[in-house]
């Protein structure tokens, strides 16, 4: 299903400023970073921007917002972009909505890219729509899949709907930039070549007190833990985990493992694990070494987010459940037997 967000806008009784659209080029990424390096969204973005704009003929640019970024230039460059735009002042040290949406809105303004994309991460869910709003453009969001039309130089950004059950691809004819944020894990990220050269572009960022309207008390950070979409094992719980109590078990073998914990959309949807864990079309995509999914059916939006793990374990008591469909192995029995088996032979593993 093909929607037209001009038209969209026109029924909401709004209209999507008109601009010719030969003056816009170029494909950005509006960067996040993580640790003092690109976050992985971002880097999944600019491998995903650099072949869309080779289809299209243009340069891929990343834009650095914050402070003391610069050094992560040659990052972006690596994973694909041909141009760095660094807007660093120490006011932009802490995420605020203001005092980004003002710079970020005034360079495309000035430079005017085609294309504006950016993770749909806490940050891009707020940051995405104001700044679409001040330009006066649509936004696709939360999109899992993006692709052009080469000759109407479209981007096509295709989303679920009906709580993951449907997948619509929306475009924006209009209306410049186009403008769409992506959910982490649907793209990987091009290997990085460090022989790749680009251009670095430090723009003046007019950001005053004035622009400020909270602050932020300083707090001692806590010890940041693997994401899930970083994390090269996972062990997922679902609904037939019945209760946040089993996660604790689910835990433990994610850590033996070297890697983290998951749920599905029911399992947070109850409460059981905390939302930032969820795998499911509408959230988290992941592409582990190994995923092991424990009493989860696997439903059509958790089989689109896992769909990139390299070898898939399914633990469940229904042997007509979906997920062995899709599984490269699966364990037909009690969640509450298998999983106390397998601490146990991975510990014992690592004693040898």
């Amino acid at each position: 299903m093909l929607m037209d967000l001009d038209y969209l806008q026109a029924l909401m009784g709004g209209t999507l400023a008109e601009t010719p659209a030969d003056s816009y080029r170029d494909i950005w990424v509006i960067a996040e970073t993580r640790q003092s390096r690109l976050a992985q969204v971002t880097r999944e973005l600019l491998g995903r921007a650099r072949e869309l704009a080779d289809l299209l003929g243009v340069h891929v640019a990343t834009v650095l917002i914050g402070h003391n970024t610069s050094g992560l230039a040659g990052e972006a460059v690596a994973h694909g972009s041909d141009v760095v735009y660094i807007l660093d002042d120490a006011l932009l040290a802490d995420y605020r909505t203001e005092t980004y949406v003002k710079p970020l809105a005034s360079l495309i303004e000035e430079k005017k890219p085609e294309i504006v994309i950016m993770g749909a991460t806490a940050r891009g869910r707020d940051l995405a729509p104001r700044l679409a709003t001040r330009l006066k453009t649509g936004l696709i969001s939360e999109c899992v899949a993006l692709d052009v039309d080469e000759t109407e130089r479209l981007l096509l950004g295709t989303r679920p709907t009906y709580g993951g059950m449907l997948l619509t691809t929306v475009a924006c004819p209009k209306a410049r930039p186009q403008m769409a944020t992506a959910l982490p894990g649907c793209f990987h990220a091009l290997p990085p070549d460090h022989n790749r050269e680009g251009t670095v572009e430090d723009i003046a960022v007019s950001v005053t007190e004035a622009d400020i309207v909270g602050r932020f008390e300083p707090t001692q950070a806590a010890q940041p833990k693997m994401s899930v979409t970083d994390a090269p094992v996972i062990v997922a719980g679902g609904r037939g985990i019945a209760g946040s109590e089993g996660f604790t078990q689910l835990e433990e073998l994610a850590m033996l493992l070297g890697g983290t914990v998951a749920a599905s959309h029911s399992a947070v949807e109850f409460g059981w694990a905390p939302r930032e864990h969820m795998v499911d079309i509408t959230a988290n995509h992941v592409h582990p070494d190994l995923y092991i999914a424990v009493g989860i059916s696997g439903a059509f939006p958790h089989r689109m987010a896992t769909r990139g793990t390299r070898c898939l374990v399914a633990i469940n008591t229904d042997a007509r459940a979906p997920i062995f469909r899709q599984a490269d192995y699966g364990i037909i029995g009690d969640w509450r037997e298998v999983i106390p088996e397998l601490i146990h032979a991975v510990k014992e593993a690592k004693t040898q």
